[in-house]
């Protein structure tokens, strides 16, 4: 993942079948850094008050991983 990069998973989270999710089966990485930023996260129209509690936006910067 380049730097400055989002990753949004997509899905509507009204089921656990159709709930947004990530599946890596290898290495994955993000060369994001302190200035450059990666976000693994969802479409903004997600994060929103009724869905805090679903765990659908926790926004992570991926640059605290893996710092370049």
């Amino acid at each position: 993942m380049q730097p400055g990069s989002k990753l949004l998973a997509i899905g509507d989270g009204l089921s656990y079948k159709t709930s947004p999710q990530i599946t890596c089966n290898g290495t994955f990485i993000s060369l994001g850094t302190a200035d450059s930023n990666n976000y693994i996260t969802v479409p903004d129209n997600l994060r929103n008050a009724s869905s805090i509690g679903k765990g659908l936006w926790v926004v992570s910067s991926a640059a605290r991983a893996v710092a370049t």
